[in-house]
């Protein structure tokens, strides 16, 4: 993150602000707030008058800027340019602007280009969950917190079994391909989860605070049913966010696993098909592999697959 000075000797002020350079500079609420500006509907401009009006709303956010400063600033810039005519000192304004819209907004898309057919697109670098806990309302009315699964860009997905992991990477295929809110709660569901009892993680080598995952169905369908009332859509969207860019990450991580190529007649059959693998296809090995660590799993994974390629 960069401190951003613009002197206004003219007025005697300053504007200050901040350039991010990564989501994870950012608090959850500033991260929500660019995230609705992005999926804000828009009136029928052109595409450069939508991105020029998403660029305004995200600078001022981010800095905590009005309509009044930026009024502010560039009347400072005309009074400056006394030399020229005023149609070239609001010139030299606009292209003052345009430079800090774009440094300001430069850590959250994409470039434009043919591959993303010439739209913008969100870059999806958010590895560090921004929301580790989050409070929802039990029937009693007292609040529980709720913890998510670690993650950050050296360890996605750091305390999930290669079950629950399994569960979220077929979830969220299926929410990207119906657009059904379901899959997307029973996700957030299994990733979020109340906190160990303190004498339960005292005897725990693992750093994962939360619960076991529940076997039953009925309070799955109870905690999915918070998720859906309780969680806001715009979170909702920061959370999807970090869990697309931990996917990627963790698919770069293991890379000789994913590149695997899989056929398109039954993408939910490809975590089952790699356990099954693993486990050379005994059942009994299957369940116990499905209980260890996903990242030990696809590590061994990893080795085996170049061990074959050496060998052939």
């Amino acid at each position: 993150m960069k401190e951003l000075h613009i002197d206004m000797p003219m007025l005697q002020k300053k504007l200050v602000g901040k350039i991010y350079e990564s989501w994870e500079e950012m608090t959850w609420q500033l991260i929500t707030h660019v995230l609705r500006v992005f999926n804000a509907p828009m009136p029928q401009w052109s595409a450069e008058e939508a991105m020029h009006w998403q660029n305004m709303q995200i600078l001022k956010a981010i800095n905590g800027w009005t309509d009044a400063d930026l009024k502010a600033w560039r009347t400072a810039t005309v009074l400056s340019n006394q030399d020229v005519d005023m149609l070239t000192a609001q010139q030299i304004w606009l292209k003052d602007l345009d430079t800090i819209l774009h440094q300001s907004v430069q850590f959250a898309f994409q470039p434009i280009t043919e591959n993303t057919e010439n739209k913008r697109v969100l870059s999806q670098t958010l590895y560090k969950n921004p929301l580790p806990v989050i409070k929802v309302k039990a029937k009693s009315g007292t609040f529980q917190k709720w913890f998510a699964a670690y993650s950050d860009a050296e360890n996605p997905f750091r305390d999930c079994t290669l079950y629950e992991l399994g569960r979220i990477f077929t979830l969220y295929e299926q929410f990207r391909e119906s657009g059904e809110e379901t899959h997307f709660c029973e996700l957030l569901a299994i990733l979020y989860r109340p906190e160990k009892p303190r004498k339960d993680r005292q005897n725990d080598d693992s750093d994962d605070m939360r619960q076991p995952l529940e076997s039953s169905v009925k309070k799955m369908r109870v905690r999915i049913a918070i998720v859906r009332d309780q969680i806001h859509p715009s979170v909702k969207k920061t959370i999807e966010l970090h869990l697309t860019s931990a996917m990627s990450r963790f698919a770069e991580l293991y890379a000789s696993v994913f590149s695997k190529k899989k056929t398109a007649a039954d993408k939910k059959g490809d975590f089952l098909d790699f356990v099954l693998e693993l486990a050379d296809y005994d059942p009994q090995k299957s369940d116990d592999l499905f209980k260890r660590s996903a990242h030990d799993m696809f590590e061994l994974a990893e080795r085996l697959i170049k061990r074959v390629k050496s060998e052939k």
